[in-house]
């Protein structure tokens, strides 16, 4: 995204990105949501030709490939593809790298499995990039992406609930819409949608690494959960 722009000659930035996400207690949390979609989806994702729209520095394009995707990745910024190569080349996985336009992408018909956006979608317009996602690919999936009641922008908005990699204006989903447009102008016939309180505050950062805040951690974040006025992020798979 536009926040790397110049940044890929910054080494402690790029370690910064590589080795995102930081902590036992992020790396769990993510670990869950991915296991979510991929369970929505249901079917392995080994094999399948899969395009990462808005790739940023790497981390679902390294699940992706670590399940077995054949992963295309995608982003407009050359600083985040930098990232992401890295990464790569590091932690040896394989994907292609692309830089193209999300609005505009550069493949014919249904040429991808999956699509996925991973908190990414709300940074497009989001009709355009669904249009063309729906075109290029068989299914959609949905990771990470804001959306969640008036209590949850409320604070979103004034207590500046979010992280660094989030420091412009968030643009809520409306999963409503989204369905009704996947459905009634796409005609999928199945999508699997659910929202999770997903959150881990930066004042608890010391104890990222610690397998006992993993332990009391998770449990909250699973009853938080149950009030679905608090969540605010969206995991959506349309088939």
């Amino acid at each position: 995204m536009n926040q790397a722009k110049g940044k890929s000659n910054n080494g402690e930035w790029n370690l910064k990105e590589i080795n995102r996400p930081d902590g036992i207690v992020k790396r769990k949390l993510m670990q869950r949501t991915f296991n979510l979609a991929k369970k929505f989806y249901g079917e392995p994702l080994k094999g399948k030709k899969v395009l990462d729209v808005g790739c940023g520095g790497g981390i679902e394009a390294e699940w992706l490939a670590r399940e077995g995707a054949i992963v295309t990745a995608l982003d407009d910024s050359e600083d985040y593809l930098y990232v992401a190569r890295l990464r790569a080349k590091i932690k040896r996985f394989n994907a292609k790298f692309v830089k193209a336009d999300a609005h505009k992408l550069p493949f014919k018909d249904k040429s991808f499995d999956i699509v996925v956006f991973c908190g990414t979608l709300h940074h497009l317009c989001v009709r355009k990039a669904i249009s063309e996602a729906v075109r290029v690919g068989k299914a959609i999936m949905i990771i990470y992406e804001p959306c969640g009641s008036l209590l949850v922008r409320y604070l979103k908005a004034k207590i500046n609930w979010s992280t660094e990699y989030e420091n412009q204006r968030i643009v809520f989903l409306d999963r409503y819409n989204i369905e009704h447009t996947l459905m009634k102008y796409h005609k999928f016939r199945t999508i699997k949608y659910d929202c999770k309180f997903n959150y881990f505050p930066k004042t608890l950062d010391a104890f990222r690494d610690s397998n006992l805040m993993s332990l009391i951690w998770l449990p909250l974040i699973d009853f938080l959960s149950w009030f679905k006025f608090l969540c605010h992020e969206m995991i959506l798979v349309a088939r």
